[in-house]
């Protein structure tokens, strides 16, 4: 049997990293924006990020309108305290890190 674990649940422990979804529309890219867009609303749609949160992925639901709850429920374990903006800063920095170590 395979069972979803959540790591570093210890009082000294920093808590599971949750690593939210990210959806864009590429400037210039090689299809219209109009398509890109109507991803985004599809993938947004109630009944599509309902059946996400259902899936394997345990998706959590943006829409407000979606009732469904994850079955990886955020309020039952110790999340990780993420600075997305500070890591945002750092983006440069650790592009060349990682391209030096990678190389």
């Amino acid at each position: 049997p395979v069972v979803m674990v959540f790591p570093d649940q210890g009082e000294d422990e920093a808590g599971t990293l949750l690593i939210p979804n990210t959806l864009c529309i590429v400037r210039n890219g090689p299809n219209e924006a109009q398509h890109a867009e109507q991803l985004i609303e599809f993938l947004l749609a109630g009944d599509v990020e309902r059946q996400l949160a259902e899936g394997r992925s345990a998706q959590f639901p943006l829409n407000e309108n979606v009732a469904t709850k994850s079955r990886a429920n955020p309020d039952e374990m110790k999340v990780m305290q993420v600075d997305f903006e500070s890591a945002v800063d750092s983006w440069e920095t650790a592009t060349e890190f990682l391209s030096e170590l990678f190389r």
